[in-house]
């Protein structure tokens, strides 16, 4: 390519530049009057929106065609699909929400992302109750035709993908780190299973090193996908009533099981729950 001229390339090389996050796309979007005029700027034109010189050269880097072609061989060679925003392919629930991401990448059957979705989170290191609830819920709510969204972390997460696995439906697991990172480790097994049956998506390119504050952001594509939230086990401060926030946020349900008043991972459900949370 000579010149790119594709608002879906340009968003790509956007979302793939180092250090640039989701503020720093909007600003330079919403400044140009057309997205196709970006890979003509220079670093001192990106760096007039407000932009750091740092992002501006990694944008500015990223826009040349030989890199763009050679981030996208990358992909290729993986077999792991990009959607941005502007595809129809877009998941219209996440769209119409205050911060959908600009890029998905995607292992599996992107149909599912418009699917009659529902997400079920919460401990990592849940009980013995907990994780039953999680899988019986899981498979019952996929033959009743949902799809269940969960994060692929230990606990309640991973039993709600095998429950919908297992219950013969549909289930999305959203990664914070890149699509090709399993974690934690010990779920290679379910990671295969997500990647033949189901779907895997994450918003993060290829090799981003995973660290704790991409949980939170990689929790409001979970919500945001969702007609609502289940939150099967919590405790005070868990990153599951994050997700349950995120879904208030963007005006869905959140459904809390309620547990054994003497277990700390109940404290956060029936919080929940006191609330206004549905049980």
């Amino acid at each position: 390519m000579d010149r790119i001229t594709d608002s879906k390339l340009i968003l790509f090389a956007l979302n793939e530049a180092e250090d640039v996050g989701w503020r720093t796309i909007a600003r330079l979007v919403a400044s140009v009057d057309r997205v196709t005029d970006i890979p003509q700027m220079s670093v001192d034109d990106v760096m007039r929106f407000g932009i750091t010189a740092r992002r501006a050269e990694a944008i500015v880097r990223l826009l040349k065609p030989e890199a763009l072609e050679a981030r996208l061989r990358v992909y290729e060679r993986a077999g792991i699909r990009w959607i941005t925003v502007w595809d129809d392919v877009y998941p219209e629930l996440l769209r119409h929400t205050a911060e959908p991401p600009w890029v998905l990448y995607a292992i599996g059957d992107i149909a599912l992302l418009n699917r009659h979705c529902l997400a079920i989170v919460g401990t990592r290191t849940p009980t013995a109750y907990g994780r039953k609830v999680a899988e019986n819920l899981a498979a019952a709510l996929v033959r009743a035709g949902f799809c269940i969204v969960s994060g692929m972390a230990r606990g309640i997460d991973s039993a709600a993908h095998w429950g919908a696995l297992r219950g013969g439906g549909d289930t999305i697991a959203v990664l914070a780190g890149g699509v090709e990172q399993v974690y934690p480790p010990e779920n290679r097994p379910l990671y295969r299973e997500l990647a033949d049956r189901g779907l895997i998506v994450s918003e993060s390119p290829l090799g981003t090193p995973m660290h704790p504050g991409l949980f939170p952001v990689r929790n409001r594509i979970i919500a945001g996908l969702s007609l609502g939230t289940i939150v099967v086990e919590a405790a005070d401060r868990s990153g599951s009533l994050i997700t349950a926030d995120l879904a208030l946020d963007a005006s869905r349900d959140v459904f809390a099981v309620p547990g054994p008043i003497t277990s700390p991972k109940s404290r956060g459900t029936l919080k929940l729950i006191k609330q206004g949370a549905k049980i």
